[in-house]
């Protein structure tokens, strides 16, 4: 997993523009989420931050997680948004 994660790491801090495409296909997902009345929002995968700075001028609260720290810290400094390294398959779930 390391190769992949030097890969993210490279797009999202030294390539943030790779991402610049990303906008209508995330703005699409925050009318969704409006449409929806929901408030909170977890997003997997900070990519550039785009998402996480619009929903926040949405009004929507952001929780963010992604495996690069250096991403992480990032967009805390930015955006203030409550960032977390880690991977998805180690969020605790429970289904009861």
């Amino acid at each position: 997993m390391e190769r992949q994660d030097a890969i993210w790491a490279y797009f999202q801090n030294q390539a943030p523009e790779s991402f610049a495409g990303s906008r209508a296909r995330l703005a699409y997902l925050i009318r969704e989420i409006r449409k929806r009345h929901l408030n909170i929002v977890l997003n997997i995968g900070i990519g550039a931050g785009i998402f996480e700075q619009m929903a926040k001028e949405q009004g929507l609260a952001v929780s963010s997680l992604d495996l690069d720290a250096n991403t992480v810290q990032r967009i805390r400094a930015q955006l203030g948004v409550d960032a977390r390294q880690g991977y998805i398959q180690e969020i605790p779930v429970s289904y009861t």
